[in-house]
């Protein structure tokens, strides 16, 4: 498109190019000026209906998410309701409330983390897309070039193989 600036990071693993692409998306680069693809053009695109792996990769992204935040909440559930129930009970009753405050804080925790864990954006979708190992390619276009020196600033951090920058003429900048 006419009047946008592009930049085009390339990896060679899959997985250095999903996280780049959640970074992006928290540096609030819109995710649907962010594309993944296969960086092999005389390939042709790999087409399947099968979608296990894809599946079963999401499923313990967003599982390690729901565990590492179940967990905080329930410490910190316990930590809240022990600190409660000495104000408000004397004995028995102060544990009952770290119990109950931690078995709270767990199950709300692990809601929390298993909605956060779930990513809305077209990028984030097609991260978990089948793509080859050999070259992962994450291009991100926009017409603001601020935007895109963000956007440059994020993927650097990530180290990809290779960054190429182009203006709004499709000039190679850098």
């Amino acid at each position: 498109m006419s009047g946008e600036h592009r930049l085009v990071a390339t990896f060679r693993e899959v997985k250095r190019a999903r996280d780049a692409i959640l970074a992006l998306e928290r540096a609030g680069i819109e995710g649907s000026n962010v594309t993944l693809e296969s960086g092999e053009r005389d390939r042709p695109p790999v087409e399947t209906t099968d979608t296990r792996g894809q599946d079963r990769q999401l499923a313990g992204d967003v599982g390690k998410r729901v565990a590492v935040a179940a967990l905080l909440g329930t410490v910190a559930g316990a930590l809240l309701g022990f600190a409660l129930g000495l104000l408000a009970f004397s004995g028995l009753g102060v544990w009952a409330s770290a119990i109950g405050g931690g078995i709270a804080g767990g199950a709300v925790g692990g809601v929390i983390g298993g909605v956060s864990g779930l990513g809305t954006s077209g990028a984030w979708q097609r991260a978990y897309a089948e793509v080859r190992e050999d070259s992962v390619v994450v291009a991100v276009r926009h017409t603001d070039p601020g935007t895109v020196d963000a956007a440059e600033r994020t993927l650097r951090q990530h180290e990809p193989g290779g960054l190429e920058r182009y203006d709004s003429e499709g000039h190679r900048v850098s």
